[in-house]
């Protein structure tokens, strides 16, 4: 399941079956948009993760970061539909500027995009998606979270102070965690409320998982996922 933020700053560059005429690996297909390995490749460059050596643990890795972009996608086609969503191009310029202080230098910075197989273009593309659905997020939840002075108390009593007493760490008063509590307990009810409109976007979209599943878009599979995997056709 997609985590809030920071993870959430993930998104995926899809093109319209109708508009492609070549692709790699298709690994979904959410209505009418494809969804490819190669934006799993992104993803998994953008965020710097590693790809288990297993070949199970890696087959897992994989499905888990496709989930991941499945539900950006879901997102970011309501997003696309909420007007009071605008990104400017200010927002994006001040997202990729961020993104390059992990790099010692721009040659650095297009190094990683180069071994992300991604143009600037494509990374600025991908940025204003993000932010798309980071700000979709906030304004479609976040306004209706509620957090009560007796949530924070029971929060504190029943969690806060036994994780500090289990550290042997000083236990300050109530009134001086407050607000990273309520914060706390915000991100955490906006994430179940996020994941309550998943299930039923899901529900109301066409979602077809095509990795690893022979298939007429993609009959072979990329060499680093293993050629001796054994692939399983789609029901009809």
């Amino acid at each position: 399941m997609l985590r809030l933020l920071p993870a959430i700053l993930i998104a995926c560059i899809t093109i319209s079956i109708s508009q492609a005429d070549v692709v790699d690996q298709i690994a979904a297909v959410v209505d009418d948009e494809v969804i490819t390995f190669s934006d799993l490749q992104w993803l998994i460059g953008f965020r710097g993760f590693d790809v288990p050596e297993d070949p199970q643990e890696r087959r897992d890795f994989y499905l888990s970061i496709l989930d991941q972009v499945i539900e950006q996608k879901l997102i970011a086609m309501e997003a696309e539909q909420t007007p009071i969503i605008a990104i400017t191009n200010e927002d994006v310029d001040a997202q990729i500027a961020a993104y390059k202080k992990r790099f010692a230098s721009e040659e650095e910075f297009r190094k990683k995009l180069a071994e992300m197989q991604m143009s600037p273009f494509e990374f600025r593309q991908l940025v204003r998606r993000q932010l798309a659905v980071n700000e979709f997020i906030e304004k479609r939840f976040k306004p209706f979270i509620i957090v009560l002075p007796t949530d924070i108390e029971q929060y504190y009593q029943e969690q806060f102070l036994p994780k500090l007493k289990e550290m042997n760490q000083p236990i300050p008063p109530l009134d001086v965690v407050e607000e990273s509590i309520r914060q706390i307990l915000t991100e955490q009810r906006t994430n179940e409320e996020l994941e309550r409109w998943l299930r039923t976007a899901r529900r109301r979209a066409r979602v077809i998982n095509l990795l690893f599943r022979e298939n007429p878009y993609a009959p072979n599979l990329p060499a680093e996922l293993g050629k001796d995997t054994k692939l399983q056709k789609i029901p009809n």
